[in-house]
This record gives C-alpha cells, sequence and structure tokens, in this order.
C-alpha cells in the first residue's frame, strides 16, 4: 500500500472532518457502525467471496486499520485476501446525514477508463445488496464533484478531503448559514481555498497588532469577513468568527519551529486561546451586554450561561461559570461580594488567590489567578483549603481572606497566618496541623509526620498550632564568638518529652526523649556542643517545668557510644572497640545485643552519645548536624532495644 499511496500531503481539514464522523457515528447503531468503519476495506480489498475476489476500486490514502478480520467477522465476512494494486478510482468516501436516512458519497476520479469504470460499478452493486442487509438506512451514491455544503455537511471515512472547483466564486458566509452547528459554520469559513488556513493569518492581527503586522498585510479577506458581521453582530457571530481565527492561529503556530514558535506562544495563549471572543471584537460584545442579560440557567448536572436566547457557553458548576464569565467581560460579574472582590484581583493583574470562608459544613470557595490572567473557581474542603494556600504562598502568590458570618475562627486565624508570613525566597515554608506537618518546598506541598519532618536540620518558615512556639523559633545571638543554639523543652505525651532546637541561622531541628531523662540528657547535649564550639541555652515550658522536680535517678551507669559518619554518610558506632551500623560485619541488632548484655537482668539502663566525629574532608559539621545524628542513631537503637525487651517477655 506505500507504494500507491499519493506524495501530497493530507489536506490540513481532515482532522476536523474525522473528528465530525465520531459525531456522526454516535446517532447510528452498532450494525451501521460496524459498516462505516469497514467502508474503506470493502472498497480497497479482496476478499473469499464471489465477485468479491476481483479487482477492487481501490481508495486514495487508504489507512491501514488493526483487527479488521475481527471486524468482518462481525458481519458475516471473511477477512481481506489482499487490496488494490492498481489506480485507486475513489478519492473520498463521505458520510452525508440526510433527513433520517444516510448516504455514503463516494468522490470517484473524474478520467476513468471502461475498465475502471466497470469494476467500480460492480464493487457499488455488491456493497448496495450488503447494506440493504445490514445497514437498510444507508445508501451509496457515485459523485465526481460534490457541493460546499455537501462537503462540510459530511464525516470523513476514507481518503482525502476533496478541494472545491470553484474556489474564488465560493462566499463562506453563504455556505455558514445552512450549518447545523457551530464547528461546521468553522469549517465552512476556513476551507474555501486550496490552502485554508493561509487566509486566516489577518485574524491574528486583530489581537495583537504589533507581532502580527507583517501577516495582516498579506491578505484582508478575513478583515472584510469580519465587518461583514454587521453593525451590531449577535453572540452566535461574535463567537463563530472568534472560533475561525483561534482554529487558523494554532494551526499556523505549530507549523512554526524554533524562536519564533517560542516568542509567538505566550501571544497565542493570551490573545487568541483565551476567551471565548477575541480581544479586538470586545467593543460588540460589551455593547451586547448593553442591551441583554445574562441568564444563569442549570441543565441536569451542568449549568449555562444564555445571552439573547443563545448560549454562551457550559461548565459543570456555579463557580466555574461565573469565574469564566468574569474572565470574559466584568459586566457578568454577579452582584455579590466576593465576586465584585474577584472582579478587583482580574483589574489588579497579579497572581493573588481569594479565600471565601463559608459558615457551617459548606465548602469554601477559593477564587485563584494564575500568571495567564485565567481566573479559577473552585469548591474545597478545610484541609484542602490549607493545602492550597499554602503552595499558593510558596509559589509567590498574594493570598487574600474574606470570612463570612459564621466562619469558622479557627481556619480564618489559620489562613490569615499563612497570608500573612514572610517567607524569604528559597525558603520553605510548613504549617503544623497535629502531630502533622503541612510542607511546602520544591514546587509540591507534602504532609509529613512532625518528627520526619524535623528530624533533620532544615531551615523553613514554620508556622506552629501552638502560641508559645513562636518565641521560641527567634534564632538566638552567639556569645563571645561563640555559635548559639536554642532550646525549649515541651510536654509532648506523658512520659516523653519534645525538645526544639533553633540555631542562629534559623535551622529547627526536633528530638523527643523520655522525661525521666531531662537533667541527664541536658548534660549530654551540652558536651556535645562544647565539642563544635557552641553555647547551649535552655527553655522550659510552664506545663513541664511543674514535673521537672519528680526525677527518677539512674540506677547503673550509661553506657557511652561513639559515632563516626563515613564518607558515604551512614553511622558507624563503636562500643567496646566493636564497630556496628550500615557496611559493618555486625548491624543495629547486635549493638543492641551488646548494650543488653551491659544491664544487669531485668534492668535497662541509659545509652548517651559522647563523640560523634566526621570524615577529614568534610568541613565542620554544625551544631544542629551533631544533635541530628545523635537523635537518628537513638531512635534506631531505641527501636531494636523495644523489640528485643518484648522477645524477652514473651520468653
Amino acid at each position: 500500500m506505500s507504494r500507491l499511496r499519493t506524495e501530497r500531503a493530507c489536506h490540513p481539514l481532515a482532522p476536523f472532518f474525522r473528528r465530525r464522523l465520531s459525531h456522526l457515528l454516535k446517532r447510528l447503531t452498532h450494525e451501521e457502525r460496524a459498516i462505516i468503519r469497514l467502508m474503506p476495506v470493502l472498497l480497497g480489498g479482496r476478499f473469499r467471496r464471489p465477485g468479491y475476489d476481483r479487482e477492487p476500486p481501490g481508495v486514495q490514502r487508504m489507512p491501514r486499520r488493526r483487527r479488521w478480520g475481527r471486524a468482518c467477522e462481525a458481519i458475516d465476512f471473511p477477512p481481506p485476501l489482499g487490496f488494490a494494486t492498481t489506480r485507486p478510482l475513489v478519492r473520498s468516501a463521505l458520510l452525508v446525514a440526510h433527513g433520517d436516512r444516510w448516504e455514503l458519497v463516494l468522490v470517484t476520479v473524474s478520467e476513468r477508463s471502461p475498465e475502471e469504470h466497470r469494476r467500480l460499478d460492480e464493487r457499488v452493486q455488491m456493497l448496495q445488496m450488503l447494506l440493504s442487509r445490514w445497514a437498510p438506512r444507508l445508501s451509496i451514491v457515485l459523485e465526481p464533484k460534490i457541493s460546499a455544503e455537501r462537503l462540510f455537511f459530511a464525516g470523513l471515512i476514507a481518503g482525502d478531503v476533496p478541494f472545491l472547483e470553484a474556489q474564488d466564486t465560493i462566499e463562506p458566509t453563504r455556505i455558514a448559514k445552512f450549518a447545523p452547528t457551530p464547528l461546521a459554520r468553522a469549517l465552512a469559513l476556513t476551507a474555501t481555498t486550496e490552502e485554508p488556513f493561509s487566509r486566516l493569518l489577518p485574524g491574528l492581527s486583530l489581537a495583537c497588532p504589533d507581532l502580527f503586522a507583517a501577516a495582516a498585510s498579506c491578505d484582508d479577506r478575513l478583515l472584510s469577513l469580519v465587518r461583514q458581521l454587521g453593525p451590531e453582530p449577535g453572540i452566535v457571530e461574535l463567537g463563530l468568527a472568534s472560533r475561525v481565527v483561534r482554529h487558523a492561529a494554532h494551526l499556523q503556530w505549530k507549523r512554526l519551529s524554533g524562536k519564533p514558535r517560542r516568542q509567538l506562544g505566550h501571544e497565542l495563549k493570551r490573545w487568541i486561546m483565551g476567551g471565548h471572543v477575541l480581544p479586538a471584537l470586545r467593543p460588540a460584545f460589551e455593547a451586547l451586554l448593553e442591551k441583554h442579560a445574562p441568564l444563569e440557567v442549570k441543565d441536569g448536572d451542568t449549568w449555562r450561561l444564555e445571552l439573547d436566547g443563545q448560549t454562551l457557553f457550559h461548565a459543570h458548576s456555579l463557580d466555574s461559570l461565573r469565574a469564566r464569565s468574569l474572565n470574559e467581560s466584568p459586566k457578568l460579574c454577579p452582584n455579590q461580594a466576593e465576586w465584585r472582590r474577584a472582579r478587583s484581583l482580574l483589574l489588579a493583574k497579579s497572581p493573588r488567590t481569594l479565600f471565601v470562608i463559608e459558615p457551617g459544613f459548606l465548602k469554601h470557595l477559593a477564587l485563584s489567578l494564575g500568571p495567564t490572567g485565567r481566573l479559577r473557581a473552585r469548591r474545597l474542603t478545610t484541609a484542602d483549603c490549607i493545602r492550597l494556600a499554602l503552595g499558593m504562598k510558596a509559589a509567590g502568590r498574594l493570598l487574600e481572606v474574606a470570612p463570612r458570618p459564621g466562619a469558622d475562627p479557627l481556619l480564618v486565624s489559620r489562613l490569615s497566618q499563612i497570608a500573612s508570613a514572610e517567607v524569604p525566597r528559597g525558603v520553605a515554608i510548613g504549617v503544623q496541623r497535629g502531630d502533622r506537618l503541612l510542607l511546602a518546598a520544591d514546587g509540591r506541598v507534602r504532609n509529613l509526620p512532625l518528627g520526619k519532618a524535623l528530624g533533620r536540620p532544615r531551615r523553613l518558615a514554620l508556622l506552629p498550632e501552638h502560641a508559645d512556639w513562636g518565641p521560641a523559633m527567634r534564632p538566638p545571638r552567639g556569645v563571645a564568638s561563640r555559635l548559639a543554639v536554642h532550646v525549649t523543652l515541651y510536654a509532648a505525651a506523658p512520659e516523653l518529652v519534645q525538645a526544639l532546637f533553633v540555631d542562629g541561622t534559623g535551622r529547627l531541628l526536633l528530638e523527643t526523649f523520655p522525661r525521666d531523662q531531662i537533667d541527664t540528657w541536658v548534660d549530654d547535649t551540652r558536651v556535645l556542643l562544647d565539642q563544635v564550639g557552641a553555647s547551649l541555652s535552655l527553655g522550659v515550658s510552664p506545663s513541664l517545668a511543674s514535673t521537672m522536680g519528680r526525677l527518677s535517678s539512674e540506677s547503673v551507669d550509661p553506657i557511652e557510644l561513639e559515632v563516626e559518619i563515613d564518607e558515604a554518610g551512614h553511622a558507624i558506632v563503636s562500643l567496646d572497640g566493636d564497630r556496628f551500623g550500615a557496611g559493618q560485619p555486625m548491624g543495629w541488632r547486635a549493638l543492641a545485643e551488646t548494650v543488653f548484655s551491659h544491664w544487669p537482668p531485668r534492668v535497662r539502663g541509659r545509652v548517651k552519645i559522647s563523640r560523634v566525629s566526621w570524615p577529614r574532608q568534610t568541613n565542620d559539621a554544625s551544631a544542629l548536624e551533631v544533635l541530628s545524628v545523635r537523635s537518628r542513631v537513638l531512635r534506631r537503637l531505641t527501636s531494636h532495644l523495644g523489640t528485643l525487651a518484648r522477645y524477652l517477655e514473651a520468653a
């Protein structure tokens, strides 16, 4: 088949007519659709059946389809044996609606020999008999030429879109008035020359004269077409003219490459593909709004906006419909406070988001204006609202909060806190919600456990849930040229204490340890910080200070461990001359068993890390990095110790 294909490029309107075919097929029965899909192979294939085993007429640009044999079995037809080897006699196969019946229009080659004429007629007669059995509503019509009206109402089954003979005398408006759908009108207005979209380049000048002035000088037929809309065009005419220009602009942009395509891409989205009506036609659209009021109508699960009895556009929700209306014209703005504020967002032309907090259990409204200048509306739950606000704040958007009477004050306070937070460039932002942390960094929002998110030194703008965390997160000042680390102790659970560290650069670290080890934990921390030349300042929350006097004393001496960080970043623990950890003969479980062997029966002592060393080629570790290594090693060791203790109790 490849040697029989014509070298002429595919007609630019072929995808539109195939899309039209998919729309027409939905109105047919299953048997009729099977016949239509098999029409290319029925015209260009040979079959093991009397009459069909002869040379077929063939179709130009005949497509390849998978499972043609299985499709043939659906209508009791054998699979094809081969395809046409001579000149194709059918240029195009089209499907045309004709009242309650359907026509298969075969546009044939005009110059045919008697043998070719006989071969085509025989195959058509056999196909007519096949249609009378499986699809009585279908009939085959042979036409060497096709009129513009029949062409633009058709769906392309096979072949190529036929060209019109009298191209210079066809009036697009005369063809368009017979079209049943807006898509058919757009096709009628575009395909009137051999290069149908070349004449639409002036339409780009309607939207952006500076960039497309050279293209506008090549042809002025589209400008005259827009003038034919009349002094007071309706919404159908305005939408139709805008749609024609968008089709043309998009195809012309796809044909570009390199720098011109990159330069025109942004302007194309902003001026051509953005709205329902082109910016150049907005004055006529505004004049139409002065005379007719828009009407919001609910149709099942969708909403539509009607103007002068014509549907402007559809949306899945009322909020989306109003946001799209506001993108088209400020005069379509509903007379409500939040939508009037949304109108001010459009006038500001800067990326920002407005949160309208509803009372009770209703979902909240978020109106976002992105970098493209398009307004987007969506309904969100409380958790999604905080997540969206956090992501917008990390992206540098401006946030506004508009609470309605009876709105949740906690949500309003949290959103206002996010909106007023100062986030330096390149710094993450986190919102604490119970024992979880919503962390916005690297263009995404993650929901992490608080201990995992702050288990390593991290510099972020943290918005805590507890008010007393705010003063504790202020970076301390060093004394006598020494680094300073401030830690505040909080009661996390009946038997646990949380330690929140902050150093001079504003980095945070969170560590958890048993409550009965506060004194020894503070001494161990001060010793570790002395190794890196840092001083420790301590703060205790009032709820924890009242219980610090009732601490138990240690019954056995603590076991001291030394930790070494290798070049790969793994922690290697030394105890009694043995080395444990990743990459070592003995792992963490062996370390836990060794620690258990140092304690008397039924007694669990304390483990402390007395030293943390780093590779020589690495710069001196910071204070919080040393504390982070200690916390990770103790967490892993404590987990294995707890597992061994449960095994011993069970035994």
